[in-house]
């Protein structure tokens, strides 16, 4: 049994100290203890691990004995959002004294050699370093660019270049082949991200304390965009491993499955589309260096929305109160009203 990480000796003794913070909610005991088993099975071992409680139903004690890891628990009550379990699993790791703090979501199983990569390019380069996620149904997740001016993933002028640059390679040989690397490797090892997620992020304890806590007003989502985007900010860098691998064990709520875009799907919680909306908003509405153009953004994006609910949803009458909720996150994110929503609390 895995009875004190915090006095494990190993061969990499020698190596900075880390110290895994996990965030867990609802009925999602199973995916923990996957979770559990593959930080075990890491070849570079940790030294202690923090797991919020944040509104579990399940016992988080009864899966620490069947994996066989000690860890801290930090508990709420009820499920208070992403931003503030991380804050309070980030301050309970910083209080470890670890030299570097590794993030991980419950469904986020990482390969046996992810953490042993991710140090390494950490003490070559001190800077933060982020996991390669593998998705089901998406593959390698290689986002982490941030767009200016643009609006929940869309902007006028990058597509409009991105179709340009396809145009010309296409009947004059010249552009870029590599518009979307998904690739299985890329061509480098490595690669800088302008934000990341909690999930697969290593980061310095140090960086951490200059940078502070995520903001809890965010509750949930995009709350990991602003937190890491301080680090670019502050002149640092976050730097993707592409050998580093986690794999998420559940398929992502943004994946479509029908007809319907998911931010307006059924199928999508009021809770989800709400804070999703209105907190990536709010962000990008602030980081507009052309709020015409952002706005122009704004109205196709919700143009396109609001015709794709319209012609397949067979609900009418409720894909019109969902397109108000769509409509008043928006309005929300930019005016800035953040912080908690009651209203949308039982509709995850």
């Amino acid at each position: 049994m895995w009875t004190s990480m915090s006095s494990l000796e190993s061969k990499f003794s020698d190596k900075p100290s880390v110290c895994v913070v996990i965030v867990t909610y609802g009925d999602r005991g199973v995916l923990l203890a996957e979770v559990l088993k593959g930080i075990v099975a890491q070849t570079y071992k940790v030294s202690c691990v923090v797991i919020v409680n944040n509104g579990a139903s399940y016992s988080i004690e009864d899966v620490l004995v069947q994996c066989g890891v000690d860890a801290r628990l930090v508990s709420f009550e009820s499920n208070k959002g992403s931003a503030e379990g991380y804050a309070a699993g980030i301050c309970a790791a910083l209080s470890t004294k670890m030299d570097l703090l590794w993030l991980l979501d419950d469904d986020n199983k990482p390969e046996t050699n992810a953490l042993e990569k991710s140090v390494k390019l950490y003490q070559a380069t001190k800077d933060a370093v982020l996991c390669t996620r593998l998705t089901p149904g998406v593959g390698r997740r290689i986002s982490g660019r941030t767009t200016i001016n643009g609006f929940l993933g869309f902007n006028l002028l990058d597509d409009a270049f991105r179709m340009w640059l396809r145009f010309s390679h296409r009947f004059f040989g010249c552009g870029s082949r590599e518009l979307n690397d998904n690739s299985a490797g890329g061509k480098t090892s490595t690669e800088v991200v302008d934000v990341a997620p909690y999930g697969g992020l290593l980061i310095p304890a140090s960086l951490v304390q200059r940078m502070g806590l995520p903001r809890t007003d965010f509750v949930t989502y995009a709350d990991d965009t602003e937190w890491t985007s301080r680090i670019v900010h502050a002149g640092g860098t976050i730097r993707r491993c592409r050998d580093a691998l986690v794999i998420d064990l559940e398929n992502s709520w943004h994946l479509r499955s029908g007809p319907l875009k998911p931010l307006v799907s059924p199928d999508v919680g009021f809770y989800r589309m709400y804070y999703g909306v209105r907190n990536q908003t709010y962000l990008e509405f602030r980081a507009a260096s052309n709020k015409f153009l952002f706005f122009l953004n704004v109205a196709i994006r919700t143009s396109v929305l609001f015709f794709n609910l319209m012609l397949f949803s067979s609900d009418k009458s409720a894909s019109l109160q969902r397109f108000q909720i769509f409509m008043k996150a928006i309005a929300d994110g930019v005016r800035g009203r953040l912080g908690h929503r009651p209203e949308y609390e039982n509709d995850r």
